[in-house]
């Protein structure tokens, strides 16, 4: 029995990458993985907690010393990570 609704899967795909909710989400999470690659693999272990809220990156480091290297370059990573995304995903860093 073939369904009357049906649609290829391409159109799908298409009307979801559309959304904007869903291509805003998408950044984000881009935009994360694209951070813990920047930082190394060494800094990301002293990250316990990293989040997107209202174009803010929260990035909570167990490492003071590590906190105030990253916060010197806070500028940098910004225009560099939303470079790598292709868009403005972030317009700050915040260090907790």
């Amino acid at each position: 029995m073939k369904r009357q609704n049906s649609q290829p899967i391409g159109n799908v795909l298409q009307e979801l990458l559309q959304d904007e909710l869903f291509c805003q989400k998408l950044n984000e999470t881009r935009l994360i993985e694209a951070w813990g690659k920047k930082v190394g693999e060494d800094a990301r272990s002293k990250m316990t907690s990293i989040y997107i809220k209202n174009g803010i990156l929260y990035v909570k480091i167990t490492s003071p010393a590590l906190k105030s290297d990253l916060r010197m370059r806070t500028t940098e990573y910004v225009r560099e990570l939303n470079q790598e995304i292709g868009c403005e995903v972030i317009q700050d860093i915040k260090f907790l």
